[in-house]
């Protein structure tokens, strides 16, 4: 019996969430040249594969900076999911993705764009386009566009609407912007969502099994880790 242990079975990914510093109701967005993304049309969080011997954190902030040129530091991972996958005649083999929220880095000197906003009352993107401009640096091998996405219009994308796996990390997502607009606005987490209860609360990682959706296949699944309240 061959008692060697089987090659590697993982690729590790990393995903940057970067909320707009001067406007926490918009994130970073991405439009890639090539792959299912772009085919899609789709408006994404900067993405990559990790390096052999770098840590997750190093690769966020390494494909940020190779993305769009911007930098960055880690601060934390806010999810991450598992997914497997078994091609005929092929090993097994498995993903994690880790979707990592980033603090951005201005450049010394920058002059961040007053704001202003729409006859309807939302941000008005256009006021600060040619000063995110001169932040950018897309990758002239893999990314078309770069733009500041309000975070509810990213995770209202159709393609979203036909994943429960997407629904629910980008649902992680919305939490985690609404989070920042409270601090941003100096309003007190305490306002906010404070639950009725008396008991103590703490944060534990919860995993859900859902269906990939997508189109991609009936019985792909994906299981998702992600922080969810519960009393002690």
């Amino acid at each position: 019996t061959n008692k060697l242990p089987l090659g590697p079975t993982h690729q590790v990914g990393v995903g940057c969430i970067v909320l707009c510093p001067w406007d926490k109701t918009r994130m970073l967005v991405v439009q890639e040249k090539t792959g299912p993304a772009a085919r899609w049309k789709l408006w994404k969080m900067p993405t990559g594969l990790s390096d052999p011997g770098e840590d997750l954190h190093r690769a966020a902030e390494r494909e940020l900076h190779e993305e769009t040129g911007l930098t960055a530091n880690c601060d934390g991972i806010l999810v991450f999911r598992q997914a497997h996958s078994s091609r005929s005649g092929t090993r097994a083999s498995s993903d994690l993705f880790f979707v990592c929220q980033m603090t951005l880095q201005l450049p010394e000197g920058f002059v961040v764009p007053t704001s202003s906003t729409t006859n309807n009352g939302e941000n008005d993107e256009t006021n600060d386009t040619t000063s995110s401009q001169q932040l950018f640096q897309a990758c002239p091998d893999e990314i078309a566009a770069i733009r500041w996405m309000p975070v509810r219009e990213y995770c209202d994308q159709e393609r979203w609407q036909t994943s429960p796996v997407y629904q629910q990390l980008n649902r992680v997502i919305w939490q985690a912007a609404q989070q920042q607009q409270q601090q941003q606005s100096s309003q007190s987490p305490d306002e906010v969502d404070t639950p009725n209860s008396q008991q103590q609360q703490h944060w534990r990682i919860h995993h859900e099994t859902l269906p990939l959706g997508l189109g991609i296949s009936k019985t792909a699944t994906n299981t998702i880790y992600y922080p969810r309240q519960s009393n002690l």
